[in-house]
């Protein structure tokens, strides 16, 4: 310490800001590589964050389609090997009095694992096809309206004239 006595106050002074200025350069080079890991580390903990909430929301809706499919085994299970789509939608047309004004006809399989219908409607009120289509298509019944080819006013004036494919999953 004599040595720094021995100077100026002036040289003290200028050493006095070099040795701040050396102190404080090493300090942000020193520590700058551990600032910008802990930037990283905390991008990293943000995009782990998402990643999990997505793996938490797909891993629900993974959940959610299984119970899905469960209940569609079930359902399926339930009406049995010997369902016949055909004979389903004869029936609701029977129960709706609208044999007169229908043709059912299966359809090749365009998918494995599924049955087709295609009905021909002429000269139905719109009140019968919605009535009829309500009652194929109920909740349990796993048929699905696929394709509707036309629906346009009967050429007699007299209703509509329709044609629908109906399809459903098989055992």
């Amino acid at each position: 310490m004599n040595w720094w006595k021995s100077l100026e106050k002036r040289e003290r002074i200028v050493l006095s800001i070099g040795f701040a200025a050396i102190i404080l350069a090493i300090g942000y080079f020193g520590m700058r590589p551990a600032l910008d890991q802990y930037e990283t580390s905390r991008a990293q903990l943000m995009a782990a964050r998402s990643q999990l909430e997505q793996a938490r929301r797909i891993h629900r809706e993974v959940q959610e389609l299984e119970r899905e499919r469960e209940r569609v085994e079930q359902l399926l299970a339930a009406r049995g090997s010997n369902y016949s789509l055909w004979n389903a939608v004869n029936r609701s047309i029977q129960t709706n009095q609208l044999a007169r004004h229908a043709e059912i006809t299966s359809q090749p399989n365009e998918m494995a694992g599924a049955s087709a219908v295609r009905i021909s409607l002429s000269g139905v009120s719109l009140e019968q096809l919605v009535e009829l289509l309500y009652e194929i298509h109920s909740r349990d019944s796993l048929v699905t309206l696929r394709r509707v080819q036309y629906l346009r006013p009967a050429l007699d004036g007299q209703g509509l004239d329709c044609d629908l494919m109906l399809i459903t999953p098989m055992p």
